[in-house]
């Protein structure tokens, strides 16, 4: 983390479980238009510092964590079920090898 961020997060204002996003980091990580992410600095319902004419927006860690979490289970979901369907075809397979045995 550089000097600038330090700094700021020395602050009292600043939290010590937060991160620093860009706007296009920010709006990737929760799927929102940038333009919308514009909108909220504009409308101040983000917390965030300008550096080098760049916006960074503050995130708490555990958001982070938690929309991580989100996705990752969701993947374990589409992997589990899957894996469900092709136990299933594999299943039926042998059911019908051993038919003809």
């Amino acid at each position: 983390m550089d000097n600038f961020f330090q700094t700021y997060r020395n602050t009292s204002d600043q939290r010590d479980d937060s991160e620093w996003l860009s706007i296009v980091e920010y709006s990737r990580f929760f799927n929102i238009s940038i333009s919308t992410v514009r909108r909220k600095i504009k409308s101040q319902k983000l917390k965030f510092v300008v550096k080098e004419d760049m916006y960074f927006i503050e995130v708490l860690k555990t958001h982070l964590r938690d929309k991580n979490n989100n996705k990752q289970e969701e993947m374990l979901k589409l992997e589990n079920q899957k894996l469900k369907e092709e136990i299933n075809e594999l299943k039926m397979l042998i059911e019908a090898y051993e038919k003809f045995d």
